[in-house]
């Protein structure tokens, strides 16, 4: 009897230093990049000038994930006249070669007619890969496989699908303007859509999807779509134009925050306002919209999608540490983006105009540093929301002190 309480009590002691020690080399492990005096390096590609509010935030987050887990991130900002299929490699090859500390990982997004040349020279310098923002047509996948089949260096895609994008705010604008203009829903609506670049992926989808969700809605008209180029200026030289032209205009549907922001510029610099009823909506849930739509400036806004090179410094960490994510997510990732309005501005917004990332929080997303977590979260708005649950128990504590 007293020998089988022994080997009971003995068992039992094991297994205690057993979870104890698999606790610790969790927690060590979190730290363990920390503590190389020669970090990894993520090199992240900023497709634009410094300052676009889409890709500032893609930043912000993807710089609090390297600080969380461990890696270095260097920002480099690709000059206009690299911004394109025939320049896109030499701009990447160039940081590559002049780097003392090679990268572990780029973070880029493609642009059309460049991916063999940039994927070429990755796999060749031995340097993963994690693509994100620019949706990859089935044609391209043919043309190049997938993630790791012909390029194992290439880790894995994440984009939106940027054809339901479209379409979602081209919903959401036509529902907006007839709560406007028509309480009982059921009135014509004519949009005027403003998209980016003519040869860009992204905004010929986002382009398609508004033409999609117009022809579902018999009683919506699109007057007319233009090139907006990404860049607010552009937007705003044609903007006086388009209101003298368009007197039945209702809506707005404008495919970055960017250039939405140009119309706003254009009414200040002019002293007038939108007409009477008159909606906006765009996308990429920058902080300046937050206080557009708080105001009643602009009816929509969809996004979310900035977090995806965080998502990516997340799956890389867990990748390197033989937690691979491809059981679950698969090579190619279709991030989610989510609807922005008057309706939840007040909690959601209040993150985005002064987002504060919880380290505890975004540690609890590795699969390696938590062995019980089944799946990856990576949808934006339960991000915000745990977030904003950590900063209201912060406050709840300091205010009972």
């Amino acid at each position: 009897m007293i020998n089988t309480m022994l080997r009971q009590l003995l068992l039992l002691l094991m297994l205690l230093i057993t979870c104890s020690f698999n606790s610790l080399s969790v927690a060590v492990a979190a730290e363990t990049f920390e503590s190389l005096e020669d970090r990894p390096k993520v090199l992240f590609i900023y497709p634009a000038e410094k300052g676009f509010p889409f890709w500032d935030s893609q930043v912000d987050f993807a710089q609090a994930l390297c600080d969380v887990l461990g890696f270095e991130l260097e920002v480099v900002y690709s000059p206009r006249q690299y911004r394109n299929r025939f320049a896109a490699d030499i701009f990447i090859k160039d940081i590559v070669e002049d780097n003392e500390n090679k990268p572990a990982l780029v973070i880029s997004s493609f642009w059309v007619g460049s991916e063999e040349l940039v994927l070429d020279f990755l796999e060749e310098q031995k340097i993963h890969a994690i693509t994100i923002n620019s949706d990859i047509t089935p044609k391209q996948f043919n043309k190049l496989g997938y993630p790791r089949e012909n390029y194992p260096h290439w880790l894995a895609h994440l984009s939106p699908n940027d054809t339901l994008a479209g379409q979602q705010l081209g919903e959401a604008v036509l529902h907006e303007s007839r709560l406007q203009k028509c309480p009982q829903l059921n009135c014509q609506v004519n949009i005027f859509g403003i998209t980016g670049l003519r040869y860009s992926a992204v905004s010929e989808q986002r382009a398609k999807g508004l033409r999609e969700a117009i022809k579902k809605d018999a009683k919506s008209k699109l007057l007319n779509l233009v090139y907006g180029k990404w860049d607010g200026d552009v937007v705003k030289d044609m903007t006086e134009t388009i209101l003298h032209r368009h007197k039945d205009l209702d809506a707005f549907w404008v495919a970055s925050d960017i250039m939405a922001y140009g119309i706003y510029e254009k009414l200040k610099e002019l002293d007038i306002t939108l007409p009477e009823n008159t909606v906006v909506g765009s996308m990429d849930w920058s902080p300046a919209s937050v206080n557009l739509i708080k105001e009643g400036k602009m009816a929509v806004n969809l996004g979310g999608h900035f977090m995806e090179a965080g998502w990516a410094i997340l799956l890389y960490y867990d990748y390197l540490n033989n937690k691979d994510f491809l059981d679950e997510t698969g090579p190619v990732i279709k991030t989610q983006m989510s609807i922005l309005n008057k309706g939840n501005v007040e909690q959601i917004g209040r993150f985005l105009a002064n987002p504060i990332w919880s380290k505890k929080i975004l540690k609890s997303y590795s699969k390696y540093l938590n062995p019980a977590r089944e799946t990856y979260n990576l949808n934006p708005r339960e991000i915000i929301f745990d977030q904003l649950n950590v900063q209201d128990e912060a406050s709840e504590i300091d205010s009972t002190r």
